[in-house]
């Protein structure tokens, strides 16, 4: 296997050896060492890939594999700690993170990781939607007025049992919701000729860039991360894709701003028949 090592960046570290030359290129002295082998590289064959020193040889040979998120390395790395540095990795670096990412493949574990994040995520909406509804009713000084259907009176008050339900259906919601954006982010793509990959690296760079919604946790932090999400799906797109920015702008907003602009219209229509009428 021959794939690309991302670069280094930071300065190689100095070698061991003033005299210590690259493994492959003799004529060439060494940068670091390989952390994998241990091999003396020269700077064309030491990259970095997970923090650590890797040199080209381990990569071509199949000993190290480009392209895999921490969440790809969970059984090596544990879920606790693979599930943590993939959140901290999307949150901090959507750009590099993305731009490593393997688009192919393994579909099915990036689903899996978007059903894990939503539940944190869903806890803390249900945490605020609680808090909310608790100090709307108290400051009104009223009580939601039964209306005898279980799920609407439960919706209207702060109630510990739509908490719950907000937290069990929380990976359901997460799913609809990826899919269908991935879905209509790729269409969007493919109007502006910026799909340069299948509908399943769609699909998967969505389901990594819905990581930052773990911050929803914080209760209050909804406020802040569904923007964010949108931000970060825009920059997986353009690394996943390989497309410019403008493009993978517009196959994530391209729906919302359209749906936007009929809502306007219709308001604006509605607006101006109920002034023509006095």
């Amino acid at each position: 296997m021959s794939s690309d090592l991302p670069p280094s960046d930071s300065a190689f570290p100095p070698p061991t050896s003033s005299a210590a030359l690259c493994a492959v290129h003799p004529d060439r002295a060494s940068k670091g060492t390989c952390d994998h082998c241990g091999a003396f590289s020269c700077e064309d064959c030491l990259g970095v890939l997970g923090g650590q020193y890797v040199c080209r040889t381990c990569v071509d040979e199949g000993r190290v594999q480009v392209g895999l998120t921490p969440w790809d390395r969970r059984e090596e790395l544990g879920v606790p700690a693979a599930f943590w540095q993939t959140v901290t990795a999307v949150s901090g670096g959507p750009v590099r993170f993305f731009r490593e990412l393997r688009p192919d493949g393994d579909l099915a574990g990036a689903l899996g990781f978007l059903v894990l994040v939503s539940i944190p995520a869903g806890f803390g909406a249900a945490i605020f939607t609680y808090l909310q509804n608790l100090v709307m009713y108290s400051l009104l000084g009223t009580q939601p007025q039964a209306t005898g259907i279980p799920l609407l009176d439960m919706m209207q008050g702060p109630s510990v049992g739509m908490a719950v339900f907000q937290v069990v259906f929380a990976p359901v919601g997460a799913l609809l919701y990826v899919l269908i954006f991935a879905l209509l982010t790729h269409l969007g793509l493919m109007l502006v000729g910026g799909a340069s990959r299948p509908l399943e690296a769609t699909i998967k760079a969505w389901c990594y860039s819905y990581a930052v919604m773990f911050w929803g946790l914080i209760p209050g932090g909804q406020l802040i991360t569904g923007f964010w999400v949108l931000a970060v799906a825009g920059i997986a797109m353009a690394q996943v894709h390989k497309t410019s920015g403008w493009k993978a702008a517009f196959g994530v907003l391209w729906f919302m701003v359209g749906c936007c602009c009929v809502i306007f219209v219709f308001v604006g229509l509605a607006a101006g028949l109920a002034a023509s009428n006095f």
